[in-house]
């Protein structure tokens, strides 16, 4: 079962829950009989209180890790064969190739130069399955090293690193 969909369900029990709670406590003001049976409740059953404390705190950490697994970013490092040049300028270069490789989106984009000097390109990319990730991998390495190689003379190896837009996880 697809998890992103076990967890999205979950996320919609919970708020469904949350708003009838809302909702229910709107309108005890008006509910006199209902207020007075829930107090003598919880008056003559005290000890029910932390059972439903304990399970509620539960509910909320498994939410909490869901959530967390959902919106975690994935991360991919490729080492791709390919000077020193001014961060700036990569950057332009990259933005400017990963808005033609993606129109539709505006992913983000930076560039990182190490000492050694070694470069890394660090991009946002759609959510993919793996092997429309490989396959946009493999072109983007091939692509970008002939940019790089003509544009500014860079012929030695870079990274890539590439995380999935948290926009795309979310839908």
């Amino acid at each position: 079962m697809n998890f992103n969909l076990l967890a999205s369900a979950f996320q919609f029990i919970f708020t469904s829950i949350v708003f009838c709670a809302g909702a229910f406590l709107t309108f005890l003001p008006w509910a006199p009989k209902v207020r007075l049976q829930l107090a003598q409740f919880f008056l003559n059953r005290f000890d029910i209180l932390l059972p439903i404390g304990i399970i509620i705190l539960s509910i909320s950490l498994l939410m909490f890790v869901g959530f967390l697994m959902i919106y975690r970013r994935r991360f991919a490092q490729l080492s791709m064969q390919s000077y020193t040049v001014d961060s700036k300028l990569l950057r332009e270069l990259l933005e400017n190739y990963w808005k033609n490789r993606f129109p539709e989106n505006e992913y983000a984009v930076d560039v990182i130069l190490h000492p050694g000097p070694r470069l890394e390109c660090i991009v946002e990319v759609p959510a993919l399955d793996a092997e429309a990730q490989e396959v946009l991998f493999i072109e983007v390495e091939q692509e970008l090293g002939v940019l790089l190689a003509h544009q500014l003379g860079y012929r030695k190896s870079f990274f890539l690193t590439a995380y999935e837009s948290p926009q795309s996880l979310s839908q």
